[in-house]
């Protein structure tokens, strides 16, 4: 189901702007208000290459658990960056979704701290592994057999209020019936 004012009463009237997604921090105050979808699709593509090119140029980011102990490096940009409904998402990140970015196994150019990982078979048969601080627990990154070489870094770990959106929702039908995306598609039912 997409963002709508039949979908979602509070943008009734005008489309209103949530979440990081939508502020930019420069020109758009949180929760501003557009009349019409062409104003936010004008204001989102501006934003967007404000953050691309800012990006581009940033060769390296740093992921770090809650405690600090736990830290990656990791040099280039992501391949990917989704967000998950799935209910081991859900359960993984006591949240209602999971934020992550795919990186190149070697983008990993730096690891300190003592992990612990754990493995689950996933719906597809294959397995999926989560890296996780031992002393606060904070779920840093994972790795699944579906992504060769690659591994799948938790955003907030980041840091960045900048990070660009999540391209796609994966298990949208698993999402809560509040969570309202604005702008990002639904993968199909698997």
């Amino acid at each position: 189901m997409a963002c709508s004012a039949a979908a979602n009463p509070q943008l009734s009237g005008s489309l209103r702007l949530i979440g990081s997604s939508c502020h930019d921090g420069d020109s758009l105050p949180q929760g501003a208000y557009f009349s019409t979808q062409q104003e936010f699709i004008s204001s989102d593509r501006a934003r967007q290459s404000r953050s691309h090119q800012m990006h581009s140029s940033k060769t390296k980011r740093t992921a770090t658990c809650s405690c600090r102990s736990v830290e990656l490096v990791l040099a280039g940009e992501p391949r990917s960056v989704y967000a998950c409904s799935c209910l081991e998402c859900q359960r993984c990140t006591g949240t209602a979704f999971s934020y992550r970015a795919i990186y190149a196994g070697s983008a990993l150019v730096g690891q300190k701290g003592e992990t612990r990982s754990w493995r689950r078979t996933g719906s597809s048969g294959q397995w999926l592994e989560q890296t996780f601080c031992t002393t606060c627990g904070s779920v840093v990154f994972m790795r699944a057999e579906g992504l060769k070489d690659a591994l799948s870094v938790s955003v907030g770990c980041l840091e960045d209020p900048e990070f660009p959106p999540p391209i796609m929702l994966h298990w949208p039908h698993r999402k809560h019936k509040w969570l309202c995306l604005e702008g990002v598609p639904e993968a199909a039912a698997v």
